[in-house]
């Protein structure tokens, strides 16, 4: 239910930056479950959220840095190449013109997080991709034990 909750909860993002940065990103992991439903279902067991450092200025080109949040530390060989495969996609679908992706994606547990680091981004909700319908599709929510 904590999904359900953070719903109620969700920073501003610039509209800019959702239709350059966040619907493309979306539409990767769309695709890829669609497409490639075993990487999707291995990135969805190691990731839990990802997370931004939006960029200070209002027009493009936009600074833009990814953190993929994991569930734990000692990810399979098929979850951390789930994750290569999903930044690869990330980093070709996005336009280097009004785009600059930082090439580190950070990959952190919420122990390796350093707390500045933590309030300095905001996490990108996707959860809607999980529930269509009855049934969960797509990237699942995660329920911390």
């Amino acid at each position: 239910m904590r999904w359900l909750a953070r719903r109620f909860d969700r920073p501003a993002i610039p509209d800019k930056i959702v239709e350059t940065f966040q619907l493309p990103l979306e539409n990767v992991l769309n695709q890829i479950d669609k497409d490639y439903p075993e990487i999707g279902l291995a990135f969805s067991h190691a990731v839990y959220e990802l997370r931004v450092h939006l960029p200070t200025n209002e027009e493009p080109p936009f600074d833009v840095q990814l953190i993929v949040m994991i569930k734990r530390t000692g990810l399979s060989a098929e979850e951390a190449d789930a994750i290569d495969f999903v930044k690869t996609n990330i980093r070709n679908k996005l336009d280097p013109a009004i785009i600059h992706f930082n090439p580190e994606v950070l990959i952190r547990t919420d122990e390796e997080i350093p707390f500045a680091e933590h309030r300095a981004t905001k996490p990108l909700f996707l959860e809607y991709l999980t529930y269509k319908g009855e049934e969960p599709k797509g990237i699942r929510p995660y329920e911390r034990t």
